[in-house]
């Protein structure tokens, strides 16, 4: 679960960070440069953590039976 989180904070933060420079360029005001990198690093945080869940669930098997088979 801490891999999954520390992916999906990385994916969330590049693509927060790439939305900012994308946005400064444009002629906004900060505010709404602000707010919308802002909006763009939490909704990429939360579709990656739901989206890990949905597989998870589709697989049927939690992360630590997936270790135990392949260690046999």
């Amino acid at each position: 679960m801490r891999k999954q989180l520390v992916r999906n904070s990385l994916v969330a933060f590049f693509n927060g960070l790439t939305t900012l420079v994308i946005l400064l360029i444009a002629p906004l005001g900060l505010a709404a440069v602000l707010v919308c990198t802002l909006a763009v690093t939490l909704s990429s945080l939360v579709i990656g953590l739901t989206a890990d869940r949905i597989v998870r669930f589709l697989q049927g098997t939690r992360p630590s039976e997936l270790v135990e088979v392949e260690r046999d």
